[in-house]
């Protein structure tokens, strides 16, 4: 956990600072979404990733919602597996709250699921290994 203090009546934030894989699995598998909004920082060299956290939510369901930078917006298909917001304003945060209900998001958390699964499973993984090493 780090130091930084962080409080909400409306919902549960808790931080962490590298946790182990068996810790971040049980917080992903306990949490509704999943937010990395990384900043674009090009400016100063710094690009935001494919963004695997978005893979490792994704098996289990836990949709992401990320900002529209560096490889973000390939790992998260909007309104689909997750949500890409294209700035952190009031009117932006406010229109997907008011649009999400429980029945997209029981959608959404869905295809998170199977999209992740069926593209980016350790079964692909295998298939590609098992051609590249077979006689």
């Amino acid at each position: 956990v780090t130091d930084k203090k962080f409080h909400s009546d409306i919902i549960k934030i808790r931080s962490y600072v590298n946790p182990s894989n068996e810790i971040r699995d049980n917080l992903l598998k306990e949490a509704h979404v999943n937010l990395l909004l990384s900043l674009d920082d090009s400016r100063n060299g710094f690009f935001e990733g494919f963004g695997q956290v978005v893979q490792e939510a994704g098996m289990f369901g836990t949709p992401s919602i990320v900002l529209a930078t560096g490889g973000l917006p390939e790992s998260v298909h909007d309104r689909e597996t997750g949500w890409v917001l294209s700035d952190l304003n009031s009117d932006t945060i406010q229109a997907l709250v008011k649009k999400l209900d429980d029945d997209q998001y029981c959608k959404i958390s869905a295809k998170c699921y199977d999209h992740t699964i069926a593209s980016h499973g350790l079964d692909n993984w295998t298939k590609l290994f098992r051609e590249l090493l077979s006689p």
